[in-house]
Parts: structure tokens; C-alpha cells; sequence
């Protein structure tokens, strides 16, 4: 994104060829911090515990946060 004339982050740049050098940067930095798939993996296995320690799917849905899991500090 273009923050400068795009502030809302509607334009996706990435799909524009003018930017591929950029994107092929900003992957390669990423790769040098961690393996994405991996991590993608563990946050996963790290949010279906969480929701599991609330007792289950339809438990973390009725305490209020449909889009997300819900925070440490909420209890049962």
C-alpha cells in the first residue's frame, strides 16, 4: 500500500508488477525471520487450544467475539 495517497489501504500493490521487486524483498525479509507456513501452523494449534480451554467452539462464540478468539482474561 501506498500510504501516502492511500491511507484507507484500498489499492493492493502487491498484484502490480511495477512493485515486484519490492514484494520479492519484503519476502525474502520475512523468510529470513521465520518459516510463514510454520508459523501460520502454530498460531492455529495455538488458537484452537485457546478455544478449546473455553470449552469448545460454540462456548468462544457466545462470549461476544465472533471475529476473533476471545482474550486470556475473559472466563467461562
Amino acid at each position: 500500500f501506498d500510504l501516502q495517497s492511500d491511507p484507507q489501504e484500498l489499492t493492493n500493490l502487491a498484484t502490480d508488477s511495477a512493485h515486484s521487486s519490492v514484494l520479492h524483498e519484503l519476502h525474502a525479509a520475512l523468510l529470513e525471520i521465520c518459516d510463514p507456513l510454520a508459523t501460520d501452523e502454530l498460531a492455529h494449534q495455538d488458537q484452537a487450544a485457546l478455544i478449546e480451554s473455553f470449552g469448545g467452539r460454540d462456548k468462544a462464540l457466545a462470549l461476544g467475539a465472533s471475529a476473533a478468539t476471545p482474550p486470556p482474561e475473559t472466563s467461562t
